[in-house]
Parts: C-alpha cells; sequence; structure tokens
C-alpha cells in the first residue's frame, strides 16, 4: 500500500513540476484557465494509480520470446528451500502505515465532517426571494459574518440588509461566479487529494492555489459588475472579517488571503489576461499528454529486457487466474503483472515484492546436485519480509525474477527467512548474479 501511495505521490509530482513549468512557460495571466488546469491535474493526481494500471494495460506489450540458454528442469522441491533464523524484524513499515491510516483517517473525517456542517448551515438557513441572483438559491444565516457560498447555495449574513445596491450586487455577483465555476466542488476535490496525500507537500500547495484562484475569478467577475476595480477593492476592504472556521464553504473576505488579492484588484499588469480559444485548446492538449505520460508504467516497463539493468525480484505467485487468459485478453487482474518465463509461455506474479536484490546480503554461487546454484543471505529487512511471506503461503508458489524474467518457480514447502537458494540459473549467469553484489565469487 505505501509503494502504491509513494509512486503515486511522485508520479503526481512529476505532473505538477511538468505543468508548472508549461504554465510559466506560457507566462499564463488567466487565473481561470490555471484553476481549470490544476483541477485536472488533481483530479489525475487522485486516480494516479488506477491510472497507471489502465494506461500499463494499452501500453506494455508482453515480452516475447527471447534467445536464451536451455535451462534444466529443476525440482519445484529444490527450487526454494532454505532456513528459518530469527531476525530482528523492523516494525518501521508497519508503523509508518499505522501513522498514514490515523492521519488520513482523520483528515478525512475532518472532510466529511465539514460536508455534514456545511449542509447543516445551508438547510438551517432562510431563504431569500427578489434579489438579482437569477435562478441560483440565495439563503440567510445567522452564523455567518461574510458572505459565502456552499455548493450550489449563496449564504448571506443577517446584516446584508444594512447594504447599499452597489455592494449587493457585487456580492451576489462574486458568489454567484463561485457557484457556476463548481468551486466548491474543486476544493473539495483537493480536500479529499490532500487527505490522502497528506504527506506530499504539493497536495497542501494545490489546496492553497486552487482556492486562491477560485477568489481571483470571482473577484474579476464582481469588479466587471461593479465596473470599477478599485471601488470594488474598496469594498472588499470594508467587508474584511476575522477568519471563521465555516467547513467546506467558501468565505468572500477572509482576511488572510485579502491582502494577495486587493494587490491583484489594483495592479494593473496584474489584470486577467485571457487565452485564444486555439491556445486554450492546445495548452489542455499538452496537459492531457503530460498526464497520459506520468502515468506510463515506471521501472523500464518499455525497454527490452536485454536492455535492462539486472534486478532480482522473489514475488508470489497468483494461482487464482488464468495467465493465457490475462495475456490473450490484454487485461492483467489489480494487483498482478505478467512475466514471462524462458520457455515463451506466460505467469501472473503478485505486484507487491516480498523481497528484492536491494536486500541481498550475500550471493555466492556455487555448483550442487541441481546444477548451479546462488545461495542467498539477506538483510533483517529482506528476511523479515521472506519469514512473513512464507508463514502466510506455505503450500503455495514462489516465483524468483531474473532480468525481468522468471528463471524459477516452486511451491514454498517451509518457512525460512535469512539464507535460502536460487536454482534454474547457467553457469555465467549464477556468476553474475553474485558478481552484481559485490560478493567474492568462488572460481
Amino acid at each position: 500500500m505505501l509503494t502504491t501511495l509513494l509512486e503515486a505521490a511522485a508520479r503526481g509530482g512529476t505532473l505538477f513540476a511538468v505543468v508548472w513549468v508549461l504554465l510559466k512557460a506560457l507566462r499564463l495571466r488567466d487565473p481561470a484557465i490555471e484553476k481549470n488546469t490544476w483541477t485536472v491535474i488533481a483530479a489525475a493526481s487522485l486516480v494516479m494509480p488506477l491510472l497507471s494500471w489502465v494506461v500499463g494495460l494499452v501500453a506494455t506489450p508482453v515480452l516475447p520470446p527471447l534467445t536464451v540458454l536451455p535451462v534444466r528442469t529443476i525440482a519445484s522441491t529444490m527450487a526454494l528451500t532454505g532456513t528459518a533464523s530469527r531476525v530482528p524484524t523492523s516494525n518501521s513499515a508497519l508503523v509508518c502505515a499505522f501513522v498514514y491510516v490515523l492521519v488520513t483517517a482523520v483528515l478525512v473525517t475532518r472532510l466529511v465532517t465539514g460536508l455534514w456542517i456545511g449542509a447543516r448551515l445551508r438547510r438551517t438557513a432562510s431563504k431569500v426571494f427578489g434579489l438579482p441572483a437569477g435562478s441560483i438559491d440565495v439563503r440567510v444565516s445567522t452564523a455567518i459574518r461574510s458572505p459565502a457560498s456552499f455548493a450550489s447555495t449563496i449564504l448571506l449574513p443577517d446584516t446584508y440588509g444594512t447594504w447599499d445596491g452597489t455592494t449587493l450586487g457585487t456580492v451576489l455577483a462574486h458568489e454567484q461566479a463561485h457557484i457556476l465555476n463548481r468551486d466548491c466542488y474543486r476544493l473539495w476535490l483537493a480536500s479529499l487529494y490532500r487527505a490522502l496525500f497528506w504527506f506530499d507537500p504539493l497536495a497542501h500547495w494545490l489546496h492553497w492555489r486552487l482556492r486562491a484562484l477560485s477568489e481571483l475569478t470571482s473577484d474579476e467577475a464582481a469588479a466587471m459588475a461593479a465596473g470599477d476595480r478599485a471601488a470594488y477593492a474598496a469594498s472588499l476592504k470594508q467587508m474584511a472579517s476575522p477568519p471563521e472556521f465555516i467547513p467546506s464553504t467558501l468565505a468572500m473576505a477572509e482576511s488572510s488571503s485579502l491582502a494577495r488579492r486587493l494587490k491583484w484588484l489594483l495592479s494593473e499588469q496584474d489584470a486577467c489576461s485571457p487565452l485564444g480559444r486555439l491556445r486554450k485548446v492546445l495548452l489542455m492538449s499538452a496537459v492531457l499528454v503530460i498526464i497520459l505520460l506520468a502515468a506510463v508504467p515506471w521501472a523500464g516497463a518499455m525497454v527490452p529486457v536485454a536492455q535492462r539493468p539486472a534486478t532480482l525480484e522473489f514475488r508470489l505467485v497468483d494461482e487464482q487466474n488464468n495467465p493465457m487468459r490475462a495475456q490473450q485478453s490484454g487485461k492483467v487482474p489489480i494487483g498482478d503483472k505478467l512475466y514471462q518465463l524462458r520457455d515463451g509461455s506466460v505467469m501472473l506474479l503478485k505486484r507487491d515484492v516480498v523481497a528484492t536484490g536491494d536486500e541481498v546480503a550475500e550471493a555466492i554461487a556455487t555448483t550442487t546436485q541441481a546444477g548451479p546454484t546462488v545461495d542467498i543471505r539477506l538483510n533483517s529487512r529482506g528476511a523479515a519480509s521472506m519469514l512473513r511471506a512464507t508463514q502466510k503461503n506455505l503450500g503455495h508458489s514462489m516465483a524468483v525474477v531474473y532480468n525481468g524474467q522468471v528463471i524459477n518457480h516452486a511451491v514454498i514447502r517451509g518457512v525460512f527467512s535469512t539464507r535460502f537458494q536460487v536454482t534454474g540459473l547457467t553457469a555465467a549467469e549464477a556468476r553474475a548474479l553474485a558478481m552484481q553484489f559485490n560478493r567474492a565469487v568462488p572460481k
């Protein structure tokens, strides 16, 4: 789970960086276009794990048969044997997972509670008729001190009756722009992304940026309704109120963001400079292409096996699904990856890796009755992972993946952790594998 989240955050970070550079290169001054762009990025980043899986089905072909040296038949009982030993089990992964779930639960609960409070505020507010807001629902509440919007409803304080006609018109224009632009829904989307990826600073920046852009676009609409940017800025300053915690709403005159908004309104160079229709189409097309590229499988999934750096992985076999059917239909089950064996057949392995070459503490090439063998010793982290996997999967199969290809798979006959043997290699491959981890290879 944590690996998937970190990979999604990394993909999202890459996506953010490239789009930010693109917007800076275009010298975009239109807050509405920038807001739409970051909304698309937020949605894409939120579903990046699923999007990456879908793109992987389309973009990652099944590897063609390779020309390799013949591989001898290895008895399955010899492929995965070893000794179990007590290892200093690291609880860091468990602690990280617990902290993530706890913080995420708190943030999601806060978001849901905020939506409930906002909905209750709207429900208890009194409807107002006869105001120049078109068909938009307008209500008055005694629980707020400044205008706000929630979903598709404008919320006014009970003091709105003291405003003059110009002030009321600009307030309604500002809040109406929020509703027509669906700004509340954008902020809820960003809030959900922030709750799930709270460990990523970009998630917090995205929420802040979308909120700021939502206010700027509504300020533009209100300034146009007033016909005078300076006059609207003066009204906005008069309406400023101390921050009040009203979850899931967009308050019009929060003092925390007021200085930045007034500077935008009163600066000639910051006035909205809309893009032409062609440039809008080109920008959104470029953003969609960037999203698809960010979702393309990493780790050399598109690179021929012969060109990949040597890798060693131990993965559990998916014994429930049919690999041939997955190959023919092009639909790999969620949580699985399709691998090729040396004889050209395919096998479905679990996406989560039990242990990798990074966790190999020692690798020595030897020769046994089973043929060329590599004696593997894992470090404490890899040993703990292997111990858990073998304890939970006795009687099930595990595969050894070398350079992206399954070289051996066997039924787990006993529990082991620190030391075991890998067979199914040629003598040259066994020596190369041992040397890869900087171990002495006996002559």
